[in-house]
């Protein structure tokens, strides 16, 4: 999906996600951005504690900012 300046690079679904999977997946999201020549800002994610501290250390460590979704967002 691409809006403007606005794309979702890559979305995965699971029945029974952890947060190792979650890393894995958005250890391949970023080689695809690097390997398509661009720059992940920002992941968004919700408030599930599968995007805890681990996933924010990680992110950190690739310089992409983790922004949560306000409680009870739709």
């Amino acid at each position: 999906m691409h809006l403007s300046t606005r794309r979702i690079l890559h979305y995965d679904i699971h029945t029974h996600p952890t947060t190792s999977w979650v890393r894995r997946v958005l250890k391949l999201s970023i080689r695809k951005a690097i390997h398509s020549d661009l720059t992940i800002k920002y992941v968004i994610s919700d408030n599930d504690s599968l995007f805890g501290k681990r996933i924010t250390r990680f992110l950190g460590k690739v310089k992409v900012k983790h922004k949560k979704t306000s409680i009870r967002s739709p």
